[in-house]
């Protein structure tokens, strides 16, 4: 199913969170209109605030709350794209021209750090110490998953559990705060709203596993963006990792040679045609659905339901986005 068919049973909240989203941007000011209209049209996949949307229905049903949750991780994930697109040179994202590329790096980082105080400053306006402390915990997490990237850069001795830790805190922290914020307001029981983050930190991993696998061995007309970014910038992840450790050690050296050169398309096809031939594809699609596998067992017990069935839809699509 397509994501166009998965968000249905939500489609008219999406709707009100796209016209909060704008409303939000709003005040930058007419100097700065540009930069709020171009966040606007990256308009993404939007699966953080489904997911939102989505982990309500299915404990209670949708508040006005669900719908600023739903902008405000919608915005921090656009802050933390914009940095990424800094930090990785990237030109193009979601087929539209990154904010670097279309002006520099120095507006990019603060109007990144923009959205993300825009973010807080909605979840302040809904006055709920939980949603503060989701929201800010999640914060803590990407930056901490995000500086550990970075410190592991050009280091081949990095451990699956190393790598793992690193985007459980950099991409499913804020996925799982995505669902634990749509249990709030609805009287949930904290074991129930675990089991939605779990949910969350499930999907995230399986997310990130692949959209690495992607940057290396994906096309960017299907991706989108600009890929190659995390060989490009030394940024070591499940794929060279479980290549490095498959390989001969002759061969390993041959590798890391190969990792460290400055030839970017080349590093990349090369990387792609060793990850073929040792069956990493493979490798990464099973732990990615593996994951996927393990996020719908945590909501499996719950009451069948329209939102239930989607959120089971959307595991599906995590293991089903085109490669090349």
């Amino acid at each position: 199913m397509q994501l166009a068919g998965i968000y249905s049973p939500v489609s008219t909240e999406l709707a009100n969170v796209e016209d909060r989203m704008k409303s939000s941007l709003s005040i930058i000011g007419e100097h700065f209109s540009e930069l709020a209209a171009h966040i606007m049209n990256f308009r993404g996949k939007r699966i953080r605030p489904v997911l939102t949307l989505l982990s309500a229905k299915m404990t209670g049903g949708i508040k006005d709350q669900h719908l600023d949750f739903a902008v405000i991780v919608e915005l921090m994930h656009n802050a933390t794209l914009v940095h990424d697109d800094v930090l990785d040179g990237a030109e193009m994202r979601r087929n539209v021209q990154t904010f670097n590329a279309r002006w520099d790096n120095e507006l990019s980082v603060l109007f990144g750090d923009y959205l993300c105080v825009t973010a807080f400053r909605l979840c302040a306006k809904v006055a709920d110490p939980a949603a503060n402390r989701i929201l800010s915990e999640s914060a803590q997490d990407m930056c901490l998953g995000e500086l550990t990237q970075s410190w592991y850069k050009n280091r081949y001795d990095i451990a699956e559990s190393q790598y793992l830790t690193s985007i459980e805190r950099k991409t499913a922290s804020l996925f799982a705060a995505s669902c634990r914020l749509g249990t709030l307001f609805n009287n949930t029981p904290e074991k129930t709203a675990a089991k939605f983050a779990g949910f969350g930190t499930c999907f995230g991993l399986g997310f990130q596993i692949m959209d690495d696998f992607v940057d290396i061995a994906g096309t960017e007309e299907n991706a989108g963006k600009s890929l190659g970014t995390d060989l490009g910038k030394g940024k070591i992840t499940l794929p060279v990792i479980k290549l490095l450790a498959t390989v001969s050690e002759t061969e390993r050296k041959s590798v890391i040679e190969l990792l460290s050169s400055d030839n970017a398309e080349e590093k990349r096809s090369h990387i792609t045609r060793l990850l073929n031939k040792h069956g990493i594809a493979d490798y990464a699609l099973t732990r990615a659905m593996e994951y996927a596998r393990k996020a719908r067992l945590y909501i499996s017990d719950f009451e069948d339901s329209q939102a239930k069935d989607y959120m089971l839809y959307l595991t599906d699509y995590l293991v089903q986005r085109p490669i090349a």
